[in-house]
C-alpha cells in the first residue's frame, strides 16, 4: 500500500507538468502510472485480507492433525 505513493507522486508530477505546457505524450506515462497507484491502494488491503484468511485456514489445519495424531506411549 506505501508502494503507492511514488507512482501517485510520479502521476501529480507529471500531470502538472502537462498543465503548466509541457507535451501531452507525458499523459501517457501519468495515466498507468495513477491507474497503478489506485490499484496498489485497492488490492493492498484486499490480499491482507485473504493472506489473513489462508493463515487463520493452515492454522486450523495445523490444530486438527495434531488433535487427530496418536499420544505416543
Amino acid at each position: 500500500m506505501l508502494l503507492a505513493i511514488p507512482y501517485w507522486l510520479l502521476a501529480q508530477w507529471l500531470m502538472g507538468l502537462v498543465a503548466a505546457g509541457a507535451t501531452p505524450a507525458l499523459l501517457c506515462i501519468a495515466v498507468p502510472a495513477g491507474f497503478s497507484a489506485l490499484l496498489f491502494v485497492g488490492l493492498g488491503p484486499w490480499s491482507l485480507v485473504l493472506l489473513a484468511r489462508a493463515r487463520a485456514i493452515e492454522a486450523h489445519q495445523a490444530w486438527r492433525a495434531r488433535r487427530t495424531q496418536p499420544e505416543p506411549a
